[in-house]
């Protein structure tokens, strides 16, 4: 957990932030040891339960970034950070579970995730429009194929799970992982 904390640091973000993301790191690692097919985790490095590979550290940085970011963005709404901390958490805690399984979340899946985790439901021009607000501009069309990719992500045993999907109303939600 000192690894994911220091890898948050290079990025500015906010202690109370980095801790909600460690949190979440740390929730997703205790859920994951009930998983059948831990043993067979396919990573490059085991320490005990938990292992790092490579490219995790930036990884962590990427949730830093898009934490920061959709906190800033819900500042501007009269939103405290605080008030951010669980949805952060629980971002976290998917991204890392989904990697932790083998899933590959892009930076743009990871920022449409933040925005559909700090929201109860989105249609796809409100997910465009908060992703603009957060300086990452894409078209409708993009983030369709980013939701759709998002409803079937495969795992390294082949597997596919979908960690979002789309209400009956037309719109998105995150789903629990």
């Amino acid at each position: 957990m000192g690894a994911v904390d220091e890898s948050l640091i290079a990025t500015g973000l906010d202690s109370g932030l980095r801790e909600a993301i460690v949190d979440g790191v740390r929730q997703a690692d205790v859920t994951l040891e009930e998983w059948e097919q831990q043993e067979d985790s396919g990573m490059e490095m085991r320490l005990g339960r938990w292992f790092i590979r490579n490219d995790d550290l930036p990884f962590f940085q990427v949730l830093g970034i898009v934490a920061s970011t959709l906190v800033g963005l819900a500042a501007t709404g009269g939103i405290a950070a605080p008030a951010m901390a669980g949805s952060i958490c629980n971002l976290a805690a998917a991204c890392w579970q989904v990697r932790r399984k083998g899933g590959n979340l892009t930076p743009e899946q990871v920022n449409v995730l933040g925005v559909l985790h700090t929201h109860k439901g989105l249609e796809v021009s409100d997910i465009v429009a908060e992703l603009a607000t957060l300086q990452q501009v894409t078209s409708a069309e993009d983030v369709r194929g980013t939701l759709e990719s998002l409803t079937r992500l495969e795992l390294y045993d082949g597997s596919e799970v979908a960690i979002v999907r789309r209400d009956e109303g037309g719109k998105w939600r995150a789903l629990r992982v």
